[in-house]
């Protein structure tokens, strides 16, 4: 298995791996932006190109049996939507360890800045797993607004309960 590979055990975050190294304008391979050109096409021996080299990456950023499983889909986008449909589903028992986790962290003999990045790097794997975080609702009611600043105030809080007395 290559360094942090996906495997069955993996998590949401885990996949948000693969598309980190996807800076080189590739990422509209996975996501399906970049529609495959018609065969005819003088643009479809460049795309090819560039779908092949992003499978790899993909490939190889995968344990031997989930890559196996994949091995044979034709485009980029065939495997990420595979991949979604594998580990993109949140997981009550991780939320739950996330939450847990959260819970437990304070300041102790940390600076701030320290104790800052422990929440937040938990607070970041949260919303990945949260899908209400990644809403794309575009209404006009501005009930989107409204849980943004209530998950904003209560992490604030939260933030503010793990500080050592002496800031309070």
């Amino acid at each position: 298995m290559a360094p942090n590979s996906i495997d069955d055990s993996s998590n949401v975050s885990a996949a948000g791996t693969v598309a980190q190294p996807i800076a080189m304008n590739k990422l509209g391979f996975i996501d399906g932006t970049y529609s495959v050109p018609d065969v005819s096409s003088t643009d479809f021996k460049q795309w090819n190109h560039c779908n092949n080299m992003v499978i790899s990456w993909i490939l190889n950023s995968l344990s031997k049996d989930i890559a196996e499983s994949v091995l044979y889909s034709k485009t980029t986008n065939d495997i990420w939507k595979e991949l979604e449909v594998r580990f993109g589903q949140c997981n009550g028992a991780q939320l739950y360890q996330l939450q847990k986790k959260l819970s437990d962290v304070v300041q102790g003999t940390s600076d701030i800045a320290e104790y800052y990045t422990k929440v937040k790097r938990i607070w970041d794997e949260l919303d990945t797993l949260n899908t209400c975080v990644h809403s794309a609702c575009e209404c006009n009611c501005g009930g989107k607004s409204r849980t943004s600043k209530s998950l904003q105030d209560g992490r604030l809080i939260q933030f503010l309960m793990g500080l050592n007395d002496i800031y309070i």
